[in-house]
């Protein structure tokens, strides 16, 4: 059967039009291929922004924890375990924070694995209001903490600076050999924003070095070491256990002693038992956040984090210097 002109002009158009489509797909392909993408699982958001800055274009990366939820007693979801079964590389704060993925690494059982707290000196865990074996949190009512170390290590500019990003540089780079130099030239660019964010959040500190704050849980002690603030006891030894009545008597005493400027509270804990200890001791309260994420206003990056918890606490500290 004869087929019409149009007809042929058309099929040999649509041919045409496939061969297009078949090339530029494997075009695409090869080019995906040049830059491979190393996909990345963290358990928290900062972590997540951490790996972005020094992966760049080569990595996609997963955070577990969503903006505005608590890494203590987190719940996981299927979408984890999809996430950590895709995942080359697993990177995780440890010292006793985010011990839920524990169980769930057998998931992600060809993956590469970075426990942060292997690649920093950590802070003594505080137990208790102030210091181990005082007060209240000395066994009794509060005996669940994170264990000996403080895990919150990503709250200091300068240990993610020296520490944490080179580590995940590394890691990435075994894995992916060829973006090697892509990975070094990132951390070498994201390492001088760091430097730059620490001598930012000094000029906003300076005027109140010695300052003492209590927090709604222990989370701001490398933070406060390293620009000249303490941190002078907590409402939880351990997040998710409300304090009784002793721990929080113990608290208010401590921190009416000390000469506490702030209490200071979280985005992932209730406000009120900070806003009770404040008004016993007759302080201010500001909120801060050791997370934030996407979608979290000012906090959407790990240095929009830092930058944005700094000027709350400046302005904070200002203001109860004025009371």
């Amino acid at each position: 059967m004869r087929v019409p002109r149009r007809e042929r002009r058309r099929r040999t158009l649509w041919r045409a039009l496939l061969g297009l489509v078949v090339a530029l797909g494997v075009g695409l392909g090869l080019a995906g291929q040049g830059a491979a993408q190393v996909e990345v699982v963290t358990t928290l958001p900062p972590l997540a922004d951490l790996v972005r800055q020094v992966g760049g274009e080569r990595v996609t990366v997963t955070a577990l924890v969503p903006p505005g939820a608590s890494p203590h007693g987190y719940e996981p979801r299927p979408s984890d375990l999809r996430a950590l079964a895709r995942a080359r590389l697993v990177v995780w704060v440890g010292a006793g924070l985010d011990t839920w993925l524990e169980p769930l690494l057998a998931t992600a059982r060809d993956a590469a694995r970075l426990e942060l707290a292997q690649t920093t000196p950590l802070l003594p865990s505080e137990e208790g209001p102030s210091h181990p074996g005082r007060g209240p949190g000395a066994g009794g009512e509060h005996d669940h903490h994170h264990g000996p170390w403080d895990p919150h290590i990503w709250l200091d500019p300068l240990r993610v600076r020296d520490d944490l990003a080179p580590a995940i540089a590394q890691a990435l780079a075994a894995l992916d050999p060829q973006g090697s130099g892509t990975y070094q030239a990132n951390l070498a660019r994201f390492q001088e924003a760091l430097t730059r964010l620490d001598q930012e959040v000094r000029a906003l500190l300076a005027p109140y070095q010695g300052a003492r704050f209590v927090a709604v849980h222990s989370a701001w002690r490398y933070f406060a070491a390293r620009y000249g603030l303490e941190q002078a006891g907590s409402l939880h030894e351990y997040p998710g256990r409300e304090p009784g009545p002793a721990w929080m008597a113990a608290l208010i005493t401590q921190a009416r002693e000390a000469g506490v400027r702030l209490v200071v509270t979280e985005a992932q804990f209730d406000p009120r038992l900070a806003q009770q200890v404040a008004r016993e001791v007759g302080v201010p309260v500001v909120a801060l956040d050791p997370l934030g994420g996407p979608g979290v206003e000012g906090m959407e990056g790990y240095t929009a984090m830092i930058k944005t918890n700094a000027r709350r606490l400046s302005e904070a500290l200002a203001g109860a210097a004025g009371r």
